[in-house]
Formats: structure tokens, sequence, C-alpha cells
């Protein structure tokens, strides 16, 4: 992918870098959203409930703006995750004129890699997805690498100033919050 960044084959500004993290209600964050790098294992023990209420908050970023954030109960599943892309991401995208030319990355969480998921992209990106198991469903398309550092620019700004307001405020309500993710992005 760099190779491609370096010769103009990608032009990064793009790009619509996407990503999701569950957050619970209890004030605990999630362990696979924070992978620290160090010389020595640390053991930590976190006592928490077994079954926090939790939602999800999926975002995508690009030097056009941010589309998001979308806040979903429960847990994302392919279907939700399809019909999702099918009927107000790639939709919003088309009518800012956001998708022929443009680039589409989603890590590698099992929601995002089936026939289906792919079979959407495909239609809309044809083989400018970077993405987990992409290249093998379809020509084309970059591999995405299945365990990443998590540096990808949603890492570093919007989950993180979300998921400290999160974990604070534990009075969370989908109706309060579902309908404001068109209002985030701009289109220069």
């Amino acid at each position: 992918m760099l190779e491609k960044l370096q010769t103009g084959e990608i032009d990064v500004k793009k790009i619509w870098f996407s990503d999701e993290a569950y957050f619970t209600l209890d004030g605990h964050l999630n362990k696979q959203n924070y992978r620290y790098w160090g010389r020595e294992r640390l053991e930590i023990t976190v006592v928490r409930s077994l079954h926090p209420k939790k939602f999800l908050v999926w975002c995508a970023i690009s030097s056009h703006g941010v589309f998001g954030p979308i806040f979903i109960d429960g847990t994302l599943s392919a279907a939700n995750y399809r019909k999702f892309l099918d009927e107000e991401f790639i939709p919003f995208l088309h009518g800012h004129d956001l998708v022929q030319g443009h680039w589409f990355m989603q890590d590698g969480a099992r929601p995002h890699r089936t026939a289906d998921v792919f079979e959407v992209l495909n239609e809309h990106f044809s083989d400018r997805i970077i993405g987990l198991d992409y290249p093998s469903h379809f020509q084309g398309g970059i591999e995405w690498p299945p365990i990443f550092t998590r540096s990808e620019p949603l890492r570093l700004l919007p989950m993180g100033l979300f998921e400290e307001q999160s974990v604070a405020d534990k009075s969370y309500e989908p109706s309060r919050t579902q309908n404001c993710h068109y209002n985030c992005c701009r289109h220069d």
C-alpha cells in the first residue's frame, strides 16, 4: 500500500478510513481497542459486569470530512453492517460525489469480511477497497493486515474523544444520538 501511495496510484486524500468500537456503560473500556507494546507482559485484573449494556460506534473519516458517529445498540452483524452500508453510508457518498475515484478502508472485523458485504463494496468501489480478505473474493483491492497497531486516523481522534465522554456519561440513549451523523460531514 505504501508503494501505491508513494507512486500516486492512491491519493491519501481520497481514502475513507472506517472503524468502530464498542463502549460499555459500566465505566470499563473494551480491551480489544487497546493493545500496549512493551518488553514485559503486564498482569492486571479488572472486575467488571458479565453482561454490561453496550453500544457500538462506527465512523468514517477522509479529507472531505467525517461521516459519523453512527450508534448501534448491541452487536454488529454482517447483515446489519451491509444494510447500513447499502442504505445510509454509500447513498450519502454518492449524493456528495465521494465514491468515484475514492477508496474505502475497513478493518478485519468478522462482520466486514463476508461475501455479502464485499459484494456491496465491490459494486460501488470496485477494486478500490482496503480490507482483510477482500482480494480473495474479488480481483484487486489491497489486503489489510489482520493485526494492526491501531494508528489509523480514527483511533487517533474521533474514537478517542468519544471514548472519554462515553465512559463518563453512563446515561446513553440511542434515540438521543441516532441521527447526528449527517450533520458532521462537510464537503469541500
